[in-house]
């Protein structure tokens, strides 16, 4: 018979093993943090890039902005907001493309968050998931609408279908092309706070080599897959995360899974993969407001409240 001794020791070596399964870390543990909108100061920058002072190379991160081809007037807003800061480390996907092209460019370019949003361009007859040899975007929405900083996806418009596992079939292309470490998606009523934004990834996310089976967000656990995922207003993972879900893992193996609830089945087709997965855990400080349904308070908020975007009050919120 064991003892209470004996029982205790081995409550807390279960404990034990199953805390070393999972890596979650939580951001915004640093005191005396005031993070605002405006442009920082050259030693901000330095010092909020002190974690990864042994690479050259800052680590980047593709952000899509899903939108849909009607949601104009909520493009123009963000392009109004927290994309016209002037922060030459926020750029449109085609001016990153441009400035990694040139033969006369700099070897280290300054932007970091590559933004584009994301619009199913494709007509009705397109599949939700790109599944075929058809090419992956297309030049227009399916209305023959094109915006300069969208990239539209050559499948039917879509929220729980495939939408998503598409933009990251065609983010985790793109990422080994140009040297991107990240592959980032986000709502488009979600008000982004640019410097929290930036410094969560100078803080908290390697470049390559080092961002490998990385994934994140604000976390949710599920009942139904007993598992743990990230919301789907905004999650982000390494590009060798993108690349599995995106091209490896394939669409059959990808339906065997999935609920069609957008968030949730992402967490399941990241949790497919074969390795340990680090999840980067955001509720100690999310760096955006969410949901900002109405222009009045996406606007309100913008003007008024981004100083609550700091760690330590978000963390208190």
């Amino acid at each position: 018979m064991k003892t209470s001794k004996q029982c205790s020791f081995s409550t807390l070596l279960f404990l034990a093993c199953a805390a070393l399964t999972v890596f979650s870390w939580t951001w915004g543990t640093e005191s005396n943090t005031n993070l605002h909108r405006s442009t920082k100061s050259k030693s901000d920058t330095e010092s909020s890039s002190e974690s990864h002072k042994s690479s050259e190379k800052p680590t980047t991160m593709l952000l899509g902005i899903f939108s849909y081809s009607k949601g104009g007037d909520r493009r123009n807003l963000i392009r109004e907001t927290y994309l016209a800061t002037g922060d030459e480390r926020f750029c449109s996907l085609d001016d990153f493309i441009e400035q990694k092209t040139k033969d006369d460019g700099p070897k280290l370019i300054p932007c970091q968050v590559i933004y584009t949003f994301i619009i199913g361009g494709g007509g009705k007859d397109r599949p939700t998931d790109h599944d075929d040899s058809k090419p992956l975007t297309v030049s227009t929405d399916d209305n023959g609408n094109s915006e300069k900083d969208c990239t539209y996806l050559n499948i039917k418009e879509n929220m729980e279908h495939g939408k998503s596992t598409t933009y990251l079939k065609f983010a985790s292309s793109l990422a080994e092309e140009y040297d991107i470490d990240f592959i980032g998606k986000f709502d488009d009523d979600a008000l982004l706070g640019p410097d929290v934004f930036i410094d969560f990834i100078d803080e908290n996310l390697p470049p390559a080599p080092y961002n490998r089976r990385i994934y994140g967000g604000s976390i949710r656990t599920s009942r139904t897959k007993n598992h743990y995922y990230a919301a789907g207003e905004f999650y982000f993972m390494s590009t060798d995360l993108a690349l599995w879900v995106g091209h490896e893992m394939g669409i059959d193996a990808r339906n065997e899974v999935m609920i069609h609830i957008e968030d949730l089945d992402m967490g399941s087709y990241i949790h497919s993969h074969p390795r340990p997965i680090k999840y980067i855990n955001l509720m100690g400080g999310i760096p955006y407001f969410h949901p900002m349904k109405k222009v009045s308070e996406f606007r309100e908020h913008w003007d008024l409240y981004m100083d609550q975007l700091s760690p330590e009050l978000a963390k208190k919120g």
